[in-house]
């Protein structure tokens, strides 16, 4: 801007010459013509440098999604922006919703990325369940476990049920419970904790027809599912509340696998819910086994 001024200022004064003074600053007579013509029509001030392009983004953002994305992140830090744009179906791109999130300082990145690998999942609904504990402590209670089922194919929560001990009546009791639906997977993959390799729960699984698949010890690879349904259990519920009792407990595990069954949805299943996979006919296996004919209704506690 001092340039312009001056270049300016010295050829209306007719100090020196329009020739001169393009010769002077490298600049054309022309561009000079243009400088004087601003700075006719809005002094000094029309010789400040002017922004290329439009005054106002045509894309602006508009400020209620922009505040409703800020009000997601902040009530789910935990989740990334394809989360955020598909479970909420937020009317921009995933990556304005990053933006966003950004911008706000709301980036967070809460552990390392995993590494690339390739993904295993059967391609029928109870072709393969994977069972686990997970176990925690609720302060007036103590220790307390979590067992439950997950399907392969869909991600399905089969069942969860909660015991204050982790034994083959526990185990085979969560089994009995989660073949109440009617349904039964021909494998089941575990991890070789006693609950499971108990002769009392490997009796039972015989007597339904499914075959029993054990995990190489202290390696967790192949029920990733599972493991993963336990992290979210902890890092969205236990983390978060304070539970009274172990009652208190069992209701807000119901209450949250079957909102993670019905409406939580997943990237890995193109952003559909488990539970839209799980009860889809397009995944059945025509050949699969049921206890009973009511194979449609959804979770019971």
């Amino acid at each position: 801007m001092e340039i312009m001024a001056k270049a300016v200022i010295l050829h209306e004064e007719g100090i020196y010459s329009a020739a001169e003074i393009s010769r002077m600053y490298n600049i054309s007579e022309r561009t000079l013509r243009k400088w004087e013509s601003r700075h006719n029509n809005s002094g000094i001030e029309g010789l400040k440098s002017i922004k290329p392009g439009p005054k106002e983004a045509k894309n602006r953002l508009d400020n209620k999604i922009e505040q409703r994305i800020i009000t997601l992140k902040q009530k789910y830090p935990h989740w990334g922006a394809k989360r955020l744009k598909h479970q909420f179906n937020l009317p921009v791109h995933w990556k304005t919703v990053r933006n966003v999130i950004k911008k706000n300082g709301l980036l967070i990145r809460v552990k390392a990325k995993p590494q690339p690998c390739k993904r295993f999942a059967r391609h029928h609904v109870d072709s393969m369940w994977q069972g686990d504990t997970f176990q925690f402590r609720i302060s007036t209670v103590g220790k307390v476990y979590v067992t439950g089922f997950t399907d392969d194919c869909s991600r399905y929560r089969i069942k969860s049920k909660t015991y204050l001990h982790k034994g083959a009546v526990e185990s085979v009791n969560c089994l009995r419970w989660a073949l109440r639906n009617g349904r039964i997977p021909k494998q089941i993959y575990l991890d070789n904790g006693k609950q499971f390799i108990a002769k009392d729960f490997k009796k039972e699984a015989k007597k339904q027809g499914i075959n029993l698949i054990f995990g190489k010890p202290y390696n967790p690879r192949g029920r990733g599912k599972i493991e993963h349904d336990h992290k979210v259990l902890y890092r969205e519920l236990i983390l978060l509340k304070k539970f009274k009792s172990l009652s208190d407990f069992r209701k807000a595990l119901w209450k949250f696998d079957n909102q993670y069954n019905n409406w939580r949805k997943q990237e890995a299943l193109g952003w559909q819910t488990p539970a839209s996979v799980y009860f889809n006919k397009k995944y059945f296996n025509k050949r699969r086994k049921f206890l009973n004919s009511q194979i449609f209704g959804h979770y019971d506690s």
